[in-house]
C-alpha cells in the first residue's frame, strides 16, 4: 500500500505491524496489507490477507495503535464487538465480503448467497 511522502512515518509504522504479524510464518502463509481505510474519530482500519483469511487492526493517522486499543490483529467479529452499535461502514462491508468468501469456499453459488442476504434483510425489516 502506498502513501504520500507526508505519510511516510505512518507507512513505516503500519509496515512494522504487518511484519510483526508475519513473524514466524512461512512465506506461503504471510499476510499482505490489502487496505487502509479511514473510519470515524481519525482512525484507520487496516486489512491484511494471506489469500485465504483476513485480519484487521486499527491505527491512528500516524500508523500507531491508539491508547486503549488492542495491538493484536484480529478477525472482523472482534472488531464488530469493539465498536458496539457504532460499527463503521467499511467494517460492515469487509465482514460481508468475508461471509461471502466463506460461503463460496463451501461451494455455495452466487444465487444462494443473494438469497441468503435477502432472507437476512427480510428478517431485519420484520423486527
Amino acid at each position: 500500500m502506498q502513501f504520500s511522502i507526508f505519510h511516510s512515518i505512518a507507512e513505516s509504522n503500519i509496515n512494522s505491524l504487518v511484519q510483526l504479524l508475519n513473524d514466524d510464518l512461512k512465506e506461503k502463509h504471510k499476510y499482505k496489507l490489502v487496505m487502509a481505510e479511514n473510519i470515524p474519530n481519525n482512525l484507520v482500519l487496516l486489512s491484511a490477507s494471506n489469500g485465504k483469511d483476513y485480519v484487521f487492526n486499527i491505527v491512528n493517522q500516524d500508523g500507531n495503535v491508539p491508547n486503549g486499543n488492542v495491538v493484536n490483529w484480529r478477525n472482523s467479529s472482534v472488531i464488530f464487538h469493539e465498536f458496539g452499535n457504532e460499527i463503521p461502514e467499511p467494517i460492515v462491508r469487509l465482514r460481508i465480503m468475508e461471509i461471502n468468501q466463506n460461503l463460496r469456499s463451501k461451494g455455495y453459488d452466487w444465487d444462494y448467497i443473494e438469497r441468503f442476504w435477502n432472507d437476512i434483510f427480510k428478517k431485519q425489516k420484520s423486527l
